[in-house]
């Protein structure tokens, strides 16, 4: 049987993520989430009920997650700010986080993708 974390004794720092696509469950929450399919890793694992209990209360100390908008602030930053006296080493990284940013921008809608 599986058990939902307790979220109220998790701190959080910002908002919780927006549901996530699970095939088998449909939209439901991050931390719902990862104990789909829990029960039967652990049995394949031959792990004891209580290693089990433990993992599910674990959750919201051990999931992490990042938006995308994030990951393209970070690499549209980080790419503004490397400092590189190479210059084809210089053109290579500007182009590599280029790539990021526009199929960031392409995956999420972003109309300013030529």
């Amino acid at each position: 049987m599986r058990k939902t974390p307790d979220l109220d004794a998790f701190d959080l720092h910002h908002e919780l993520p927006s549901p996530i696509r699970i095939q088998s469950a449909g939209r439901i929450g991050i931390f719902e989430g990862v104990t789909i399919g829990l029960d039967e890793l652990c049995a394949a694992a031959t792990l004891p009920a209580a290693d089990v209990a433990y993992l599910v209360q674990a959750i919201p100390e051990a999931v992490c997650w990042i938006t995308w908008q994030e990951i393209r602030s970070a690499v549209a930053e980080a790419a503004a700010t490397y400092a590189c006296s190479d210059a084809s080493l210089a053109g290579t990284l500007r182009r590599l986080a280029d790539g990021v940013t526009d199929a960031i921008d392409w995956h999420s809608g972003a109309e300013s993708i030529c």
